[in-house]
């Protein structure tokens, strides 16, 4: 799934007061919602790119705190089903 629908499917459940973002090699966003909305014009592109990445897990911390772990941007990751195993269809 995408992390931007990730996104908007915890908005709707949870009142998310902080996002954080998280490859396997660094993180990239960490801050307020309203920080990763008001995003730069320097970073928007970036932004776009990490928005379409597949999310390996999530996390959610006292309904407030969001961890997104995703891919690599830019990197293939296979779909996999409830038992970690590549869906191939």
């Amino acid at each position: 799934m995408k992390a931007i629908h990730v996104i908007n499917g915890l908005l709707k459940k949870y009142t998310l007061e902080e996002v954080n973002i998280i490859t396997p090699k660094y993180v990239i966003f960490s801050g307020s919602y309203s920080q990763w909305k008001e995003t730069s014009i320097d970073m928007v592109l970036f932004k776009n790119k990490i928005k379409d990445c597949e999310v390996i897990d999530r996390m959610i911390f006292n309904n407030r705190k969001a961890f997104i772990f995703i891919s690599e941007p830019g990197v293939y990751c296979p779909k996999l089903d409830k038992y970690g195993r590549i869906k191939y269809r």
